[in-house]
Formats: structure tokens, C-alpha cells, sequence
């Protein structure tokens, strides 16, 4: 009880000194205990003085951010870590100044909601296990499509690149709003394609064709693939070999991976092209 009444006296007997904030011509009062909750970030540095900082005419230190994002940012540094509707539009903003005040455990959060990475291995895409249906009768080989994220491109350019770190059964590429199975393969699905680690590539734009002499990829290679849906080329670079494919007839399309038995790649980078339009894509 000695120790409960401490705390108590400590957190309410003391004054605590609040800092007010001009977020875009709205004020906002902050407790500096909410700002010095990570060190090295954005706030904590602010704090000890080591940040230059521009006041407004009420004395406020002004910051040209989002003041609703702001509100959320300090909630969660009070400790709410949900998000009440989280939408993909509104977890792009808050990845965006998550990482300008370097909140780098919510930019991993915000990562993870968006394109589908763990937030405590924030690049690691997908590990499917042993590749065997559970029903051992039916023998039935099971693959593991992961898409990213859930945005349908409908222009823009893109770029994502993915590392190989395991290798048995491995392909990568893009595929469409009509590719709705995610554990089998999607090579024959309309208007998609896949470039495998055996140095085979299909592409359904929209017939389907098969060219077999593409370079194969292995366990340490990087595989970088270009998506141009305004001139409606997908291309994929390895080492280097670059391999380019019209996909004129999609219009909706993600970029995903698929991969059986012991295999494991990782996403390591990607990129989109400004004033970019897009779907959410409910699977």
C-alpha cells in the first residue's frame, strides 16, 4: 500500500510542466513525460534542447505536421497502441510522420499494416513451412501466396526488391484482382505473371505464355521488379539480366510472392511513384 501511495504522490502531488505545440495553426498541450518516452527521437531531443525550435506569436513551438496524426502519435505514447479505424489511407499518413518524429516502433506498426511485414522482423515477407496439406491422404502440395499489402495499383510506377535468403521453391511477380486462391499457385491466373528461381517466367497478359530462358536466381540474389501501370510494362531485373513484358489488358494489379517447402525471401526495398491511384482489395 506504501508503494501504491508513492506512486500516487509522485505522478499527482508533483507539478508537471506542458509544453504547448502549433500543429498547422492548431494548438495542442502536451506533458513533456510524453515526449521523452524514446530516446533519440524527434521529441526527447526536442526536450533536452538539443533541437532548434520556431515559436509562433502565443510563444508555441510550431511544427508544420498533421494535428490528427499529432493527437494519435501521443496517444500512443500514453500507451493506447490500438488505432481505432485504421484504414490503409490513414496508416500512410501516420507511417509518414512516424517517421519524421523518428518513431521508429510505430513506422514498423504502420509497415506491418500496410504491406504486410512483421514488426519485429519488419522485412522478413514469408516463411510457408514444410509445403504438405494437414489432410496427409490427399498428398496435396500447398503453396503460399502473399500478396503486398492490400492496394491495387491502377497507375504510377513501382518497385519493389525482394532478397532470397531460402531457396527451394520460390516465385515472384505480379497478379491481379482475379487471382483469389492464396495457397496455389498463380501462374495461369489472368492478367498476372511469375518469374520462378528455375529461370522460368508466364505471363497471362491475357494469353498465357511460357519463356524458359530466363537467369536463374538463388539463395543471396537480389530480385528488383519495375511496374509501370501508365505504360503498362512489368519488368524484372537480376544481376544482370532484364527481362520486360507488356501487361496492356490489367488494370488492377499488386505485386506478390509465392513460395512452398523451406523457402524465405524478404523484402528489402520498395518505391511509388507520386499522385499514384489505387483500390483497397478485399480478400
Amino acid at each position: 500500500i506504501r508503494a501504491i501511495d508513492e506512486l500516487i504522490f509522485e505522478r499527482f502531488s508533483q507539478p508537471r510542466r506542458i509544453e504547448r505545440f502549433n500543429l498547422g495553426g492548431q494548438q495542442v498541450s502536451v506533458p513533456l513525460t510524453n515526449l521523452k518516452y524514446i530516446e533519440g527521437s524527434f521529441f526527447d531531443v526536442l526536450t533536452r534542447g538539443d533541437l532548434p525550435v520556431q515559436r509562433d506569436n502565443n510563444g508555441c513551438i510550431f511544427i508544420d505536421r498533421d494535428p490528427e496524426i499529432f493527437k494519435i502519435i501521443m496517444n500512443y505514447a500514453r500507451g493506447y497502441t490500438s488505432i481505432p479505424n485504421l484504414t490503409l489511407a490513414l496508416a500512410h499518413r501516420i507511417l509518414c510522420d512516424a517517421e519524421y518524429y523518428q518513431l521508429e516502433e510505430l513506422a514498423e506498426t504502420m509497415r506491418f499494416h500496410i504491406y504486410g511485414t512483421s514488426p519485429s522482423q519488419p522485412h522478413q515477407l514469408s516463411a510457408p513451412g514444410a509445403g504438405i496439406n494437414p489432410d496427409r491422404n490427399r498428398f496435396k502440395t500447398v503453396y503460399n501466396v502473399t500478396p503486398l499489402g492490400d492496394r491495387l495499383l491502377l497507375s504510377g510506377r513501382h518497385s519493389v526488391t525482394f532478397e532470397i535468403k531460402k531457396a527451394e521453391y520460390v516465385g515472384l511477380g505480379v497478379i491481379s484482382d482475379e487471382c483469389t486462391s492464396f495457397d496455389s499457385e498463380f501462374h495461369r491466373v489472368r492478367n498476372s505473371c511469375v518469374y520462378y528461381m528455375t529461370g522460368i517466367i508466364y505471363t497471362n497478359f491475357p494469353i498465357h505464355k511460357k519463356e524458359d530462358n530466363a537467369e536463374k536466381f538463388v539463395v543471396g540474389d537480389f530480385i528488383t521488379i519495375n511496374l509501370d501501370m501508365w505504360n503498362h510494362v512489368v519488368e524484372f531485373r537480376l544481376r544482370n539480366s532484364i527481362k520486360c513484358f507488356s501487361c496492356s489488358t490489367a488494370v488492377r494489379l499488386r505485386f506478390a510472392v509465392v513460395m512452398k517447402f523451406d523457402s524465405e525471401v524478404a523484402l528489402v526495398g520498395s518505391s511509388s511513384e507520386e499522385n499514384t491511384q489505387f483500390v483497397v482489395c478485399r480478400n
